[in-house]
């Protein structure tokens, strides 16, 4: 059973800024969940592969110079 959830409508009264800071272990964590149906399709071990994991430090990095 799916149900339509309808947008409000009008101007929006309240903007609200959301910050959250991300472990190493989360990133890894979101990664390895999209690559499951490659383990169950291609027989992919699921392991993160050096490629992704350069990305990811990459990004951090890139983060911690940001602030």
């Amino acid at each position: 059973m799916c149900t339509e959830i309808k947008c409000p409508e009008g101007e929006v009264q309240e903007w609200r800024e959301v910050l959250h800071t991300a472990s190493l272990h989360e990133i890894d964590a979101i990664n390895s969940r999209m690559q499951a149906f490659l383990v169950l399709f291609a027989g992919d071990t699921g392991k993160i592969k050096p490629e992704v994991r350069n990305q990811i430090n990459a990004k951090v990095a890139k983060w911690r110079e940001e602030g």
